[in-house]
């Protein structure tokens, strides 16, 4: 009886210790919910915060260098591009930075922020612009910097880490390094984002509208109260 006793509680650990994106019930279960949320949607490519572009020129230069050099391709990257991933109950936030105007090339710096996330799917509890509640759980940020970048990112100590290598490989980031401005200036790898998003369907093009798509912690109580359509994300064929 002891023995069975024992047997039990290894069991019951086990199954309270296993994370949600590796169980394959829980991700046929998320990805039932709403297909249409299943895939990649990619944000425009826009403008970097002018704090972290400062950030990064000053860890470069020295501070009598002109501000014109802040956009001078292949200096600072000035550019990003934001796109997230669903795959059953696995999400994916990752943040491009790029040294052109049309974030066309290969990015400079891939930041990868990797977690679980849960969406609102009854009909009853829709928000009054018919969007839904969705709770997103980051728990790991790697990142990666592009190999003709390598050696000035060696220099500076990019994110706290003096052996980049050429290969692009990701690497892990810890939750000192990444709060630095010249880092993913946010106080991750493990944050919550109480969020609200809609698909939206027009033509042939789905998109995904968010309620936001902020780097910081978002409690319950602080949850958007609408999505914010202006800066959907297209999903990707």
């Amino acid at each position: 009886m002891k023995k069975l006793f024992c047997l039990v509680l290894v069991t019951l650990a086990t199954v309270a210790c296993q994370h949600r994106s590796d169980d394959p019930i829980e991700n046929a279960k998320e990805a039932a919910k709403d297909k249409d949320l299943q895939g990649t949607f990619v944000g425009a490519c826009t403008q970097r915060p002018l704090d972290e572009i400062l950030a990064d020129y000053g860890k470069v230069f020295s501070g009598d260098k002109p501000a014109t050099a802040l956009t001078r391709p292949g200096v600072v990257p000035n550019r990003l591009q934001t796109s997230y991933t669903f795959s059953g109950a696995k999400l994916t936030r990752e943040t491009r930075l790029y040294d052109n105007g049309e974030c066309a090339k290969d990015p400079v710096i891939t930041f990868t922020e990797s977690g679980t996330f849960t969406g609102e799917t009854d009909p009853n509890k829709l928000n009054n612009d018919k969007s839904r509640n969705i709770e997103m759980d980051f728990t790991k940020l790697e990142a990666s910097v592009v190999a003709a970048h390598v050696d000035i990112a060696n220099q500076v100590g990019f994110c706290g880490l003096k052996d980049w290598a050429a290969d692009g490989q990701k690497r892990e980031i810890t939750a000192e390094n990444a709060a630095k401005p010249s880092c993913y200036n946010a106080k991750v790898p493990k944050r919550h984002v109480s969020n609200v998003y809609k698909i939206i369907k027009k033509d042939e093009t789905t998109s995904l509208a968010l309620g936001t798509t902020t780097k910081a912690e978002v409690a319950a109580k602080d949850r958007p109260a609408k999505v914010d359509e202006t800066t959907a994300l297209t999903k990707s064929k």
